[in-house]
């Protein structure tokens, strides 16, 4: 854990919400909804969604102290006592569930951006093996930074591919930076892990795709960078040379983007929110069924 003691409500604050339509689609997904499963469920963003629709045994679990302390303020926020969090690594799952005396498998188990942190073939063989209903679905949703934007007005005079350019080799410098501290698999999560092979495992998929732009404001944006685990292990790394010797990634780019909105203040739709966050969502929902199909995707652009 890099991100100190504001770990969990940072992520809670500043990560994306998923798209209303999804946690539709994967409620929706399934046709008893007894027991709810939520591997590394984070502060529970997608959890508490999902969870009033059960009347079983619904878990979130995730290995993180910080995360889960969040989860816990808003389980009793939300007045969700059936709600239990179980602190361990995803693998071990199964036996902490049976130290607590609960054996029931899953009508439904999600992993929301979490599932690129994982062996992929392992992690599906153990979750259909050992956590799954023989008729339950497994959801891996996630999704990925795609940029920013200016938040330019319709007929503003300023030259919208222009600023567009250089707001992606803005966010692209930083992130070229930041990229090799990510311990996990980026370039599937990019993908929607589409390189998967998940009918390996399972027989059936369904994947969902959404292209999506919300205008935030600055502070917004930067925060939500901050929440990147591998900006926080290059500050762990370079925490006596950053400020110094080196640049501070997100700090420099706050100042570029700063800089830009100087000049662009006059055609700004929104001065609250300037730029527009860039992301891709996706939904992969898996099951085993008596034949073999897949389900070319959907791509939703808004």
């Amino acid at each position: 854990e890099y991100m100190g003691d504001n770990q969990g409500t940072n992520y809670e604050t500043y990560r994306p919400e998923y798209p209303e339509f999804f946690v539709k689609n994967a409620l929706e997904s399934v046709s008893r909804r007894e027991n709810y499963l939520d591997i590394s469920t984070g502060t529970g963003k997608l959890l508490f969604k999902l969870s009033p629709s059960f009347s079983g045994v619904v878990i979130g679990n995730d290995q993180s102290e910080k995360q889960l302390s969040v989860a816990e303020k808003r389980k009793e926020e939300l007045k969700q006592s059936h709600v239990s969090l179980v602190q361990c690594d995803a693998k071990e799952i199964r036996a902490a569930l049976d130290t607590k005396g609960i054996t029931e498998k899953f009508d439904l188990i999600t992993i929301a951006q979490a599932f690129h942190w994982f062996e992929p073939k392992e992690m599906l063989k153990y979750v259909k093996s050992q956590l799954l209903r023989e008729s339950g679905k497994l959801i891996i949703m996630g999704y990925f930074c795609l940029g920013y934007s200016y938040n330019l007005k319709k007929d503003s005079a300023q030259n919208e591919a222009e600023w567009a350019t250089k707001a992606n080799a803005i966010y692209d410098e930083f992130y070229s930076i930041v990229l090799p501290y990510f311990e996990c698999d980026r370039t599937s999560l990019s993908k929607g892990h589409k390189d998967v092979n998940f009918l390996e495992v399972f027989s059936r998929r369904r994947l969902e795709e959404l292209l999506d732009t919300k205008p935030v404001s600055i502070e917004t944006f930067v925060n939500y960078l901050k929440t990147y685990s591998a900006y926080n292990l290059f500050l762990s790394k370079f925490k006596e040379e950053v400020g110094k010797s080196i640049k501070d990634p997100v700090a420099e780019l706050d100042t570029r983007i700063r800089a830009d909105l100087e000049v662009l203040t006059d055609s700004l739709a929104d001065k609250q929110r300037p730029l527009n966050l860039r992301m891709y969502f996706f939904l992969n929902e898996l099951e085993s069924v008596s034949y073999t199909h897949l389900t070319l995707p959907t791509i939703y652009s808004v």
